[in-house]
């Protein structure tokens, strides 16, 4: 199985450097973090090199994908607050 610590340390680099026309220059650290991550992965046997490499290029995927498609403008997370309850609605539009 692909790293699972590695993707979510992966996508938001991948997500910054694909999106961001401003701030791209922020993926580098964000890219240093997920090096990081993979390499302890691998160093305390929790997974192979192959298994990491494959979680980073299964981020870059997801986010190219992502970001070329029209999702990103269709997906929406609404949070309300009420006293004492919080409510969160995701809606996708089509």
């Amino acid at each position: 199985m692909p790293s699972g610590h590695t993707v979510a340390a992966w996508v938001p680099a991948s997500y910054v450097r694909m999106s961001s026309k401003n701030y791209k220059y922020l993926s580098i650290p964000l890219y240093a973090t997920a090096i990081m991550t993979g390499y302890s992965r691998i160093d305390c046997n929790a997974h192979t090199t192959s298994q990491v490499i494959v979680a980073a290029l299964f981020s870059e995927v997801i986010t190219f994908v992502y970001n070329k498609s029209d999702w990103h403008n269709k997906l929406r997370l609404n949070v309300y607050n009420n006293k004492k309850v919080n409510y969160f609605n995701f809606t996708l539009n089509f």
